[in-house]
C-alpha cells in the first residue's frame, strides 16, 4: 500500500518550482521581468537592461529606481518613456549614443556625470538591448569607478554579449 504522505513533499516541490517560475528567478540567481528585458544589477544602486516594455517603468518604480538614464535616441517612444517616467517621479535623462560606432569622450563623459551626480540614488541604464551601448557604459563606469582592470571589464561585457 502506497503512503499518502509520500506525495507532500513532491506536490510541495511543483508548488516551490511553478512560484520560482512566476518571479522569473534568473540563472545566477537575478530576477527576470517580463517588462524588463535584460534586466542586470550592477551594483546595490545601478541596474542596466534593455528598453523597458509595457510596465517596465511601473515596475521599476516599485523597486525604487529614482533615475532611467536612455541611451537611445528621441523619438516618439523615448518621448513617452520620458513621460511616463517623470509621472512615476523619477529623473530622466536622454543621452544618445552611436549605434555601431564608439560614443564620444564628451558623451561617455555626459552619462558618468549623471551616474556621479544622482548621489546615492537608485538608476536604471538602458539602449534598446542592453548590450552595446548600455555595456559600453558599464564597462567603462566599472574601469573608472569600481577600479576594474579593462581586463575584467571586457570579459564582464563580453559575458552579457553571449548570454543575454
Amino acid at each position: 500500500m502506497r503512503n499518502p504522505n509520500r506525495r507532500v513533499p513532491a506536490a510541495a516541490a511543483v508548488v516551490l518550482m511553478l512560484q520560482l517560475a512566476s518571479i522569473g528567478v534568473a540563472q545566477g540567481g537575478e530576477p527576470r521581468y517580463r517588462e524588463l528585458p535584460n534586466f542586470h544589477q550592477v551594483n546595490a544602486r545601478l541596474f542596466r537592461g534593455a528598453q523597458p516594455k509595457q510596465g517596465g517603468i511601473e515596475r521599476l518604480r516599485e523597486m525604487g529606481v529614482q533615475v532611467v538614464i536612455n541611451l537611445r535616441g528621441t523619438d516618439a517612444r523615448e518621448r513617452a518613456e520620458e513621460s511616463e517616467a517623470r509621472a512615476a517621479g523619477m529623473e530622466y535623462y536622454n543621452v544618445p549614443l552611436p549605434d555601431f560606432s564608439r560614443p564620444s569622450r564628451e558623451q561617455v563623459a555626459r552619462v558618468l556625470s549623471i551616474i556621479d551626480d544622482a548621489g546615492d540614488k537608485t538608476i536604471f541604464i538602458h539602449c534598446k538591448h542592453g548590450r552595446d551601448r548600455t555595456g559600453t557604459i558599464i564597462a567603462v563606469y566599472r574601469i573608472m569607478h569600481d577600479k576594474y582592470l579593462i581586463k575584467n571589464s571586457a570579459v564582464e561585457y563580453a559575458s552579457y554579449e553571449k548570454t543575454n
